[in-house]
């Protein structure tokens, strides 16, 4: 219940930030629902149905398999959070002639460090599997909490419509 509780205070912050700048787009909030963040997400929608917050809540459970791929194509990623890594590191590689990357991230430092701690590689199959965490830490490497939450802000799992340049 205090991860919920912590995320309730965040969830009432973004939605007076969105009024200061007259948004009406709800405040969205995406929650690893494996472990832990499955109770904080059924808590949280409860919530939103007592009123007690306007925000949308978006579990994302990683392990599933991706569902962005034709089903006319090779399956290129293993499971959403292949997906999610990829969809957020490949923006985030600086440009050639520029050195800037399409998508800046302001994180802390041990976030920054978590972003670049899973290394990608191929199951026997062929998908991209990104490291998972059992081997991560069996090369003493941390947990990557921080990296994931920022990966879920710009990460969405189902198509995105586009007005003007801006994510609605």
């Amino acid at each position: 219940m205090r991860g919920a509780t912590r995320i309730l205070e965040e969830i009432k912050l973004a939605q007076r930030l969105a009024e200061a700048f007259d948004s009406t787009a709800p405040v969205r909030a995406k929650i690893d629902q494996n472990g832990l963040g499955h109770d904080a997400v059924d808590m949280l929608k409860t919530w939103a149905e007592n009123t007690r917050h306007r925000g949308q809540i978006v579990g994302v459970i990683v392990s599933e398999p991706s569902g962005h791929d034709d089903p006319c194509t090779v399956k290129l990623l293993l499971n959403e959070r292949a997906e999610m890594w990829l969809a957020t590191r490949i923006p985030l590689q600086p440009h050639p002639a520029t050195g800037v990357g399409r998508l800046r991230l302001r994180t802390d430092r041990n976030a920054a460090i978590q972003l670049t701690t899973p290394q990608l590689g191929y199951n026997s199959g062929g998908p991209i599997v990104v490291e998972s965490r059992k081997s991560m830490k069996s090369r003493g490497m941390n947990s990557t909490d921080r990296a994931k939450a920022v990966l879920l802000a710009p990460y969405e799992l189902d198509p995105i419509i586009r007005r003007g340049g801006l994510l609605v």
